[in-house]
């Protein structure tokens, strides 16, 4: 009799131990939040580099770096300053996360002149960057990439 009142709180442990190990099994979190980092990068000069860093925020507090499950598109800006070009082939990105100016004469800085508020002359920069659209699991993030690989072409 003992070994069967024994045997039988064995099993309920054993079962209460299951139900409570499995509790979580089946349940899925959402992607709430896909982050670039950085979000903003100036590639100055031929060959300069940037590693990007792709986190996916999920409902459940997790954080996961999907840099290398992501997938990328980069789409060149709509204008150039004055006297320069931008083309798409200007700047390459690996599926690594590493993007890289490769082509002379790309600019997408501007350098306008302009008078402070004390009436001193000074130049206000601007730029018209590339942006670098990453996607995982349907959602999608931008970062912009402003480039300087051409002579004269100035930024702050």
């Amino acid at each position: 009799m003992q070994k069967r009142v024994l045997a039988s709180c064995f099993l309920s442990f054993l079962l209460c131990c299951s139900m409570i190990l499995f509790t979580s099994c089946g349940q899925t979190y959402e992607l709430v939040q896909l982050e670039v980092l950085p979000g903003q990068a100036n590639l100055s000069g031929i060959g300069a580099i940037q590693h990007y860093q792709v986190l996916a925020h999920y409902s459940n507090t997790k954080t996961v770096d999907v840099t290398h499950q992501s997938t990328y598109a980069l789409t060149p800006p709509n204008s150039a300053p004055t006297g320069y070009v931008v083309t798409p082939d200007a700047v390459r990105f690996t599926q690594d996360g590493i993007v890289e100016a490769v082509m002379p004469g790309a600019c997408t800085w501007t350098a306008v002149p302009s008078v402070d508020a004390a009436g001193k002359p000074t130049t206000v920069y601007g730029t018209n960057p590339y942006t670098l659209s990453v996607t995982f699991e349907g959602k999608t993030s931008p970062a912009y990439i402003s480039v300087a690989s051409i002579a004269g072409c100035k930024f702050q």
